[in-house]
């Protein structure tokens, strides 16, 4: 079995978690963890234990840590109390990104894929307005991702000490 994480990550996708996470991991007392995006504390698991998550971590000597960094956790509901539950010395670190420019990666990424397999023409601004009142569900609107901040903010300040917060 693997030890609880000393950091685990939250915030949103496109927010640059995947580089800050590769260059915190070259630090030496740093031992990355079996992926980088755990999501043990998401929703779809039943019955998560102490044990269940450290078994998701390498064991680390007194003098190393590991963590984890999951953007899904900040919309996940219930994460921040379970990790409060299972891992109360965990640290988190909170990374956001200007709602438009996430909105902006957010588009590109799932544009490449779309543009190559289903509709060539995609273009992002023509995408961002509404087609017959309902968007793509591939779209991303910056006002949805900022209320998004907003209440998945306030959840982890609830369940989470300021001392707690890197």
């Amino acid at each position: 079995m693997g030890g609880l994480p000393a950091f685990v990550g939250v915030g949103c996708g496109h927010c640059g978690s995947t580089s800050f996470y590769t260059t915190l991991m070259q630090h030496p007392q740093l031992v990355p963890g079996f992926r980088k995006e755990v999501l043990y504390l998401g929703d779809h698991l039943p019955d998560r234990t102490i044990d269940g998550y450290a078994s998701q971590f390498p064991q680390v000597n007194d003098w190393e840590m590991t963590g984890e960094f999951s953007p899904y956790y900040l919309s996940n509901p219930s994460t921040p109390q379970l990790l409060q539950n299972i891992s109360p010395e965990s640290k988190v670190i909170l990374m956001l990104r200007d709602p438009l420019e996430q909105c902006r990666g957010g588009y590109g990424f799932k544009a490449v894929h779309k543009a190559m397999i289903e509709q060539p023409d995609c273009n992002f601004y023509h995408n961002l307005k509404a087609k017959n009142g309902a968007r793509e569900p591939w779209n991303y609107n910056p006002c949805d991702i900022a209320d998004h901040y907003i209440e998945g903010v306030k959840r982890w300040q609830y369940y989470t000490e300021p001392s707690k917060f890197l």
